[in-house]
């Protein structure tokens, strides 16, 4: 997990300390105290971070924590939710919010696999089913990302899209507190840096 801070750390400037394992393969610091060492607090937004992990890295640790965590918090904004609710429901409008949030260009294209290029009668030719290999979020696609996980009809989906929407607006909340605390220590070590030089 160690490795896996410190490269998210990385991709934003924050610089950082390798922490070695106990020979036992466990970390020698918590991921609280990892943070802490470069002045960032995990408890200020834990969902933001994990968003993060995952994003930046595929850390599926992170991942599952994540799901969990939106799984609770739609159960809550579903509560008066009237009519059937299965569980899957809640697991496919998480990972419906987290591909939207970790995805901001869109779904990678199937056709062209995100190249934006398409093999056309022989000729390599710009991809007509999407923008620059992506497909922008939109009901549709949302849909096709939550029927992987609750295949169920398009018109019952669309009841579904004012809670996917709340869940993304908070899960977007989340990531930009994190990246804020990121942002605010990066300038702090700028300033102190100009104090040295």
């Amino acid at each position: 997990m160690s490795e896996k801070i410190e490269s998210l750390l990385a991709k934003f400037g924050c610089k950082g300390q390798r922490y070695g394992e106990h020979a036992q393969g466990t970390p020698l610091f918590s991921v609280d105290e990892q943070l802490a060492m470069v002045g960032i607090s995990w408890r200020e937004s834990p969902a933001g971070w994990n968003c993060l992990m995952f994003e930046c890295n595929r850390d599926q640790s992170a991942y599952r924590e994540l799901l969990t965590m939106l799984i609770c918090e739609v159960s809550v904004m579903m509560q008066k939710w009237r009519g059937p609710l299965h569980g899957s429901v809640l697991r496919a409008l998480s990972v419906t919010a987290i591909a939207e949030i970790t995805q901001p260009r869109g779904v990678i294209c199937g056709e062209c696999k995100g190249a934006s290029k398409a093999l056309s009668k022989g000729k390599l030719r710009k991809c007509p089913a999407c923008h620059d290999g992506h497909i922008k979020w939109n009901d549709f696609t949302r849909y096709a990302i939550f029927s992987q996980a609750a295949p169920i009809q398009h018109e019952r989906f669309i009841r579904y899209i004012p809670f996917l929407t709340s869940l993304v607006s908070w899960l977007s909340d989340a990531r930009g507190i994190a990246i804020a605390s990121i942002q605010k220590q990066l300038e702090k070590e700028r300033l102190d840096a100009l104090k040295v030089a």
